[in-house]
């Protein structure tokens, strides 16, 4: 029987190369800062609708393996 967490939200930030500067993989070209982190934590707390998440904040780190 699965575990119920309500009325717990669980969400999730996965920051990647957060403070280092552009690579050739990245398609974006504005790294990751902390405060870009910070503001997706607040935001995620901020709405309660919003649940069950993991967001990426990497400045399209992850875009650029695809390519």
């Amino acid at each position: 029987m699965p575990c119920e967490l309500g009325p717990i939200r669980v969400n999730a930030v996965s920051p990647g190369g957060i403070g280092v500067h552009p690579s050739n993989r990245q398609l974006i070209a504005h790294p990751g800062q902390p405060d870009d982190v910070a503001a997706m934590v607040l935001a995620l707390m901020a709405n309660p609708a919003v649940t069950a998440t993991v967001v990426d904040v990497d400045g399209g780190e992850f875009l650029g393996r695809l390519a």
